[in-house]
């Protein structure tokens, strides 16, 4: 078995492999990829229809679309011969049926051939056409008979069947591959539409970064505890408070008097009278009309 190329190289290089031992394993590995080529082309070959000197070999395509002499299946335009036809209907049948003749002649009489038409044996059938050898149209019964059915001959339909099928698949190809270029360049289309929203989204980016940096500029930066300017204890003595300062709390007895008012007690005065602070501490007295829920009777 022949040395990778990779290897043969490394082992050269390190001198355990003689260049002129590689040279001489490389020839052998072409070699032996030709055996096997040919030996797949053999059998291909054969696959489809023997040597190159047999009558139905596929590269003759004339012989191809006329099919096997031999074979009664010629006719039929979706059968291609191939060897087997060649081994199982040989040369077919070398002369007619007698009593086939006999009717033929009869009807011969009563139906005579034109000028240009010309009676072919068919060993395949055991049986005779009758082909117009200006229009190259063929009929099994005479074309005077009245039910006589002249068309195109059999290999030619052949011949144009697989043209036909040929040129599909030729139309597939180049709508495959039309189809694939559209794909790659809607693909393409795509990646740069896409592309392109990147590079705006990233352009808005920078320009909201940078006007944000501009609008920051000369500005100092606002700390979290920062007071409020109208907060009075950020332009005066008094002391910083909270959302709950001033309010009262249910531990304060509800004299009327401002407990909020610092310095000397008389800036806490005057001291409301003791009537209005009885009022104010007293509770409503509880209501004696009873809840009706729906009506009552009289």
């Amino acid at each position: 078995m022949p040395l990778p190329a990779a290897l043969a190289a490394r082992l050269a290089k390190r001198g355990i492999v003689k260049p002129a031992d590689i040279e001489a394993r490389e020839n052998d590995r072409k070699e032996e990829e030709e055996v096997i080529a040919e030996d797949y082309d053999e059998r291909e070959r054969d696959r489809l229809g023997g040597d190159d000197d047999d009558p139905m070999n596929i590269v003759n395509l004339e012989k191809k679309f006329q099919g096997h002499a031999g074979c009664p299946n010629k006719y039929n335009i979706y059968h291609d011969c191939s060897k087997a036809c060649v081994e199982l209907w040989g040369s077919g049948k070398s002369e007619a049926d007698p009593r086939y003749l006999r009717k033929k002649s009869k009807m011969l009489k009563k139906y005579p051939l034109p000028e240009t038409w010309k009676e072919v044996y068919d060993p395949g059938l055991g049986r005779h056409y009758y082909w117009d050898t200006d229009a190259d149209v063929v009929s099994w019964l005479p074309p005077t008979h009245p039910k006589a059915s002249v068309s195109m001959c059999a290999a030619h339909l052949r011949e144009e069947r697989h043209m036909a099928e040929g040129d599909q698949d030729d139309d597939d190809e180049e709508e495959e591959e039309e189809e694939e270029e559209e794909k790659d360049e809607a693909q393409d289309e795509t990646e740069a539409d896409k592309e392109q929203e990147e590079a705006v989204a990233e352009r808005k980016r920078r320009q909201r970064e940078e006007r944000e940096r501009l609008r920051s500029r000369g500005r100092q930066k606002r700390r979290d505890n920062d007071l409020d300017p109208m907060d009075p204890a950020s332009y005066s003595d008094i002391p910083r408070g909270t959302w709950s300062t001033g309010l009262p709390t249910q531990s304060d007895a509800k004299t009327g008097v401002d407990v909020t008012a610092t310095g000397p007690l008389y800036q806490m005065r005057p001291y409301p009278s003791p009537g209005t602070i009885l009022r104010a501490n007293k509770k409503p007295p509880p209501s004696s009309d009873k809840i009706v829920s729906k009506p009552e009777l009289p």
